[in-house]
């Protein structure tokens, strides 16, 4: 199989785009609450607990990283029940954990809070997700995941006002009940709406018109399939620590430029209004960064794709570094923005180009937490160059650097020597 796949239509069929539709709004609602909405909450919880921000800024960042952990044991629990049962089973705790974050009290309530949604939200906003579009897409995966990554920029661009409406509108803790309720019914719809394989239903995968006794031999190859790819070979692999630290570093960078994008353009002499305004930019920028980088991973493989990348953000990187004026400022802006939404798509193909539709859970069960452990180092990188030069500069280089680094090991990613490989050209 190759996932050479020049076809780069939007043919998905309705069961396809129903699973796009529905890993779209899984990576939506994944970070509504500690990731996005934490600019606002923060401030909230600090008014009416008194709780310092700084406190709970550590106790995010520490869950988080226990969220990152956990995703190993979600990758196994995908390959036991299927990562339809997963998602349903997660997006329901979740919706309660949810609930239960409109009632804290005392900030070990609040870290307990979060430790189980980023437990379940890495679940469903991404382990499900992924593997979902690797096993419904095997060759048009990456123009697939262009469509559903568009989930996360979204979330970035609506997190906040829905917040704040729903909060005046209803108070504190109504808001999250009414969001956890919701999340609970998106749960119960899963149930419905999504399947594992697009052989359950009779369709074929990536929607090609297989006949019927095409579509029998699938069926019959899933059935019968018996990987020989373990955890322990995984870590021998070179490969996968090639895509794990690559995709880590790119991660590493996306967060480290959006998440202090304002307060390095405020200390550029921007007013926070205008720095406001760059964000949102930025954030539009990603939606049309998540169709065209998947489109591109289509049209000319992932491997070629993901290394355009890395130079695109060698160039943000600089351009943050050295200039604050508003040409630079946009170049950012529009370039970095629209490369926020590609990391989420290039991450899950590049598992899938290399590993294949059959293997693809037990190599993102490994492949993913360790990318996002890289990832969770981004604030430890924008403290180093705070502490030496009191600004954002030094951590740019050093990003500018891991951007480098990442094209390199791209240059390096070879097959693997599984049955159902996908190659990488």
């Amino acid at each position: 199989m190759s996932s050479r796949n020049n076809d780069t239509k939007s043919n998905f069929g309705k069961y396809g785009w129903r699973i796009i539709g529905f890993s779209a709004l899984m990576m939506f609602i994944n970070g509504i609450i500690h990731t996005n909405g934490v600019n606002i909450l923060l401030g909230m919880l600090n008014n009416m607990h008194g709780w310092e921000t700084s406190t709970m800024l550590t106790m995010n960042t520490v869950a988080g990283i226990i969220g990152v952990l956990s995703s190993f044991l979600t990758g196994r629990l995908i390959i036991k029940f299927g990562a339809k049962k997963i998602g349903i089973a997660y997006l329901i705790a979740g919706g309660f954990a949810i609930i239960w974050f409109g009632l804290l009290d005392s900030l070990a309530a609040f870290f307990l809070c979060l430790v189980v949604l980023w437990v379940f939200s890495d679940g469903y906003g991404q382990m499900v997700p992924f593997t979902l579009t690797a096993n419904w897409f095997p060759r048009k995966k990456g123009l697939a995941l262009g469509w559903s990554t568009m989930g996360y920029p979204v979330c970035t661009i609506l997190a906040v006002p829905i917040l704040v409406t729903l909060i005046g509108a209803v108070g504190y803790g109504k808001c999250f009940l009414i969001i956890g309720i919701v999340q609970i019914m998106i749960g119960v719809l899963m149930f419905f709406v999504v399947h594992n394989y697009p052989e359950e239903v009779g369709a074929s995968p990536d929607n090609d018109p297989a006949g019927k006794e095409e579509l029998e031999k699938i069926i019959e190859h899933r059935k019968n399939y018996k990987s020989s790819l373990t955890i322990k070979k995984l870590l021998k692999d070179p490969n996968m620590w090639s895509i794990a630290i690559m995709m880590g570093l790119l991660w590493l960078s996306t967060i480290g430029i959006v998440s202090q994008l304002i307060p390095r353009l405020m200390s550029g002499g921007y007013t926070q209004e205008a720095a406001t305004r760059f964000l949102m930019l930025s954030s539009g920028c990603g939606l049309f960064g998540s169709y065209f980088f998947g489109w591109l991973d289509t049209k000319i493989g992932t491997r070629k794709t993901t290394m355009i990348y890395t130079w695109c953000y060698v160039l943000v990187l600089l351009v943050l570094a050295l200039s604050s004026s508003v040409p630079a400022t946009v170049f950012v802006c529009v370039v970095g923005g629209t490369g926020t939404g590609a990391i989420c798509n290039l991450l899950p193909s590049y598992i899938s180009t290399v590993y294949g539709r059959d293997d693809f859970a037990i190599a993102n069960g490994v492949i993913s937490p360790i990318a996002s452990m890289i990832r969770c180092l981004n604030f430890l990188i924008l403290g180093f160059g705070l502490k030496i030069s009191g600004t954002y500069t030094p951590a740019y280089f050093i990003m500018c650097g891991f951007a480098i680094a990442a094209f390199f090991l791209a240059m390096r990613t070879k097959t693997t020597h599984s049955s159902n490989v996908v190659t990488t050209e």
